[in-house]
């Protein structure tokens, strides 16, 4: 995701705390091949929307899990 790659994931345990549906990756059911297929093929067919998820995959990722704040999240583990 640092790199822009763009998630097409399952709602599943703590996914949702890094991954948004329609804003850095998209949702799909679980075990449905159709919605996987919809997922990719509405990447492919739409550059522009790609793009746009894309830049949001880097900036979720920036965000959380830049050096400082990294190293101030493990700070606060090992002070506890």
């Amino acid at each position: 995701m640092g790199f822009g790659m763009v998630s097409v994931v399952t709602n599943v345990g703590s996914i949702s705390s890094v991954v948004t549906d329609r804003q850095n990756g998209l949702f799909v059911k679980v075990k449905d091949t159709g919605t996987i297929v919809s997922a990719i093929k509405a990447l492919s067919e739409n550059r522009d929307y790609l793009a746009s998820l894309s830049a949001g995959t880097q900036e979720i990722i920036l965000s959380l899990f830049d050096d400082s704040t990294y190293i101030s999240k493990l700070s606060g583990w090992y002070r506890q």
